[in-house]
């Protein structure tokens, strides 16, 4: 829509929340991203959902933020030490977040962009971060 009609959509195209973000599973794959013992994080709940849609469950997913919904009692934060993450989501979100996530892992890099989209157009890119040794557990009511 944004394409389209970009005079009427000059603050972005308020229906791309309704994308499904269902590239991720391939583009994760694709630049061979996830390894058995790793963990999901996203930073925020809604996008925490795009994401466990996205790979059908098949990745345990967390939220690290301070409203993580339902992924708060999603499996014991404990049995996550150690363990290394994938960090997902929108730029704006992560960057926004990142210093308090930061400080829960060893080291955080930069893993790429996986675009996502709707009708054969990427309409928005995810950033995805790796992150490495989870140091403590993520409180379930957040930083």
């Amino acid at each position: 829509m944004g394409q389209a009609f970009p005079k009427q959509f000059k603050k972005g195209d308020p229906t791309s929340e309704a994308i499904e973000w269902t590239g991720l599973e391939t583009g994760l794959a694709r630049q061979n991203l996830i390894r058995p013992g790793d963990f999901i994080a996203a930073v925020k709940w809604n996008e925490a959902g795009k994401i466990d849609e996205a790979l059908k469950g098949a990745e345990p997913v967390y939220v690290f933020s301070n409203d993580p919904r339902e992924f708060a009692y999603r499996g014991d934060p404990a049995a996550l030490v150690g363990h290394d993450a994938l960090i997902i989501g929108r730029a704006d979100a992560i960057k926004g977040h990142l210093a308090d996530v930061s400080r829960y892992f060893q080291s955080v890099t930069p893993a790429g962009m996986i675009p996502v989209g709707r009708g054969g157009k990427d309409e928005i890119d995810l950033t995805v971060l790796s992150a490495h040794d989870l140091l403590r557990p993520y409180p379930r009511n957040g930083l």
